[in-house]
């Protein structure tokens, strides 16, 4: 299988991402969506190469796309070099495939993307064939990561492909992984406390206390 990844595409996008819940200790799944002009080779499935698109670029033109998404910090979501992606597309009768490499077998691991809970990043190769139509064509990709037990400052991801300068999400979106919600069970007696982070500590401070009657 020819491993190789260059990252060789020079595709204009956007992109956009949504949560599924703001609960914190939650599974929260995290939706985002590439608006993508340009066009995209793609692996071919068969042999395990790259294919050549249907101008019959030469194999050094092929154009492989490499998914950077930064600043996904703050979850309990520990690091995976194989972390579950699902993907699809809005391009009618086209599957969309992504995936990794894998350490071991230099293969493509399909359906997973590389984890970095410390910087928040999550990175995949864009495995499927995309070519440019009329619209753009629309990728979404989702996975899933665990919100932190104490709430944050929300915050706008940016998303990177290849050599592209990082694009902000779309600042009109509401902002993700706060975690600032809780659930409330009526009839059950209990406190609720409110805590801060302390940086200098390194640790969360309760700063208030709420009892809940039943």
């Amino acid at each position: 299988v020819n491993s190789t990844c260059e990252c060789t595409a020079d595709v204009d996008f956007t992109a956009s991402i949504v949560e599924s819940t703001q609960i914190s200790g939650a599974e929260n799944t995290l939706s985002v969506t590439l608006s993508v002009s340009g066009k995209i080779t793609g692996l071919d499935p068969a042999t395990g190469t790259w294919g050549v698109s249907p101008g019959g670029m030469e194999p050094d033109d092929h154009v492989k796309a490499v998914v950077t998404i930064a600043g996904l910090t703050g979850t309990l979501t520990a690091n995976n070099a194989a972390h579950p992606i699902l993907c699809h597309t809005t391009e009618k009768g086209k599957a969309c495939s992504v995936g990794t490499l894998s350490s071991t077998t230099g293969d493509f691991v399909l359906n997973t993307a590389n984890w970095n809970r410390e910087t928040g990043t999550l990175k995949f190769s864009v495995l499927s064939e995309h070519q440019e139509g009329r619209d753009k064509s629309e990728l979404v990709v989702t996975f899933n990561v665990t919100n932190r037990q104490i709430a944050q400052t929300a915050i706008h991801p940016t998303v990177a492909i290849c050599a592209n300068e990082d694009v902000n999400t779309d600042a009109d979106e509401a902002p993700i992984l706060s975690a600032s919600a809780r659930i409330i069970l009526a009839g059950v007696a209990g406190t609720i406390s409110i805590s801060k982070y302390n940086e200098t500590l390194g640790e969360a401070r309760a700063v208030v206390g709420i009892a809940l009657d039943t």
